[in-house]
């Protein structure tokens, strides 16, 4: 992670990885929903949600993991000038595999437990030398923050726990080039979600 970056969570990165996951979610036919938290980004696909669904790239695995990676890597690259000031060249690696329908909760939960717990620790970091943070359990890290008079469960939402990226529906205001007449219109787009629920105790969440 570049040194430069703001210590313990830069907007500016979230935001470029925020537009990463966006891309990802166009891209990816079948995709559900996308969780990401620090530069990791897990997305659901499942091509059975209608009689007429089809698998993406035929669910040909080397071919979903070099587009997902390659997606990844030219839209984070073009992102870099807005963090860095000028373009760096980013690098992603994908991989995929298949879950059972009853399992993928439970795959969601893990990642945000490990997320959840990794955001504790860059919490500690960005207020306590290395040495000072090195073999401290979760409990002592947030012990160490409290020191500081800084609760992590008093973080942002997104620091904490992560984000989505969720498709809704808005209403959109068109014009008939007939009558010119401004006309309401739905769209489904892909959104962030910043205000995320912690999954194990919502898992309706993800279904």
């Amino acid at each position: 992670m570049d040194k430069s970056l703001k210590k313990p969570i830069d907007l500016t990165l979230e935001n470029a990885l925020n537009q990463v996951a966006i891309s990802l979610c166009k891209e990816i036919q079948g995709a559900k929903i996308a969780y990401s938290y620090s530069d990791e980004i897990s997305i659901l696909i499942n091509n059975y949600s209608s009689i007429n669904s089809q698998a993406w790239v035929n669910n040909n695995i080397q071919k979903m993991v070099s587009i997902a990676a390659g997606v990844a890597s030219s839209v984070m690259t073009e992102e870099s000038i807005k963090i860095f000031g000028k373009i760096k060249k980013a690098v992603f690696d994908a991989r995929a595999f298949i879950l059972p329908k009853e399992e993928v909760n439970n795959y969601f939960i893990f990642r945000q437990t490990d997320a959840c717990r990794n955001s504790v620790s860059a919490l500690a970091r960005s207020l306590y030398s290395h040495k000072e943070c090195t073999n401290k359990n979760n409990s002592e890290l947030q012990e160490l923050c409290f020191k500081k008079w800084i609760n992590w469960n008093d973080c942002p939402i997104p620091q904490k726990r992560g984000r989505c990226i969720i498709k809704v529906q808005t209403e959109k205001i068109g014009f008939n080039p007939k009558t010119k007449e401004a006309l309401p219109s739905l769209r489904t787009e892909w959104v962030v979600d910043n205000s995320i629920p912690i999954f194990s105790q919502d898992r309706n969440y993800i279904n």
